[in-house]
């Protein structure tokens, strides 16, 4: 098994021979962060999408963020267009467009309202190509992301799906209780158990989390 992400980075940045981490560096791409990015836009989508957790019962949200999680890859198109998805704001009044990562949590939701039980694991184990194409269809029913990555997407669902029914009685909510509350615990699990979450890299002499 491999170290954990702090320990790799920290392995990384004391034997690096090519790179290294420069903490002023790091504040200003913070600050940059924060000034570019932190946006009216960005505080909108949170007001727009995370109210909508509160409503949801514990074990219900807990399967609904590993799912959030498990396709939280590849936004973007071959001719670096990002997915897109024109959804109703919370008043459900004006619609608001939504982009890379917000595009996928306005699927979600938007999939949640049409009633896709995405959350069951055994919808997961039948995902197939298809349902991922209209998962992540544009507003006027086009495709929102090519075949392939909606081929991907499924084969990811699939396995997902597959473990939490044969190791987790179906319930992301059953892998959360055995770790006793320990985030590094549940990291270290979600490796072990699927692949999606695995990404990993040899170091000199060590294999490492990315």
């Amino acid at each position: 098994m491999s170290i954990t992400p702090r320990i790799s980075a920290a392995l990384i940045s004391s034997r690096g021979r090519h790179v290294r981490v420069s903490e002023d560096g790091c504040l200003k791409v913070a600050q940059w962060l924060a000034k570019e990015h932190l946006d009216e836009n960005v505080e909108q989508q949170i007001a727009d999408f995370m109210p909508k957790f509160g409503s949801m019962p514990d074990v219900e949200l807990a399967q609904y963020i590993f799912f959030l999680d498990l396709l939280n890859f590849s936004f973007f198109n071959d001719d670096g267009t990002s997915l897109e998805i024109i959804y109703p704001n919370q008043e459900g009044k004006e619609k608001r467009i939504s982009r890379g990562y917000w595009a996928h949590v306005a699927a979600l939701h938007r999939a949640k309202t049409e009633g896709i039980p995405f959350l069951q694991s055994e919808w997961m184990i039948q995902c197939s190509k298809n349902d991922m194409s209209q998962f992540y269809r544009k507003t006027d029913g086009q495709l929102g992301e090519s075949e392939q990555m909606s081929e991907l997407r499924s084969q990811v669902v699939n396995e997902a799906g597959q473990i939490l029914m044969k190791e987790y009685g179906g319930q992301f909510a059953n892998m959360i209780s055995k770790c006793n509350q320990s985030a590094v615990k549940l990291s270290q699990l979600l490796a072990d158990n699927f692949e999606s979450f695995r990404d990993e890299g040899w170091f000199p002499y060590e294999q490492i989390d990315q």
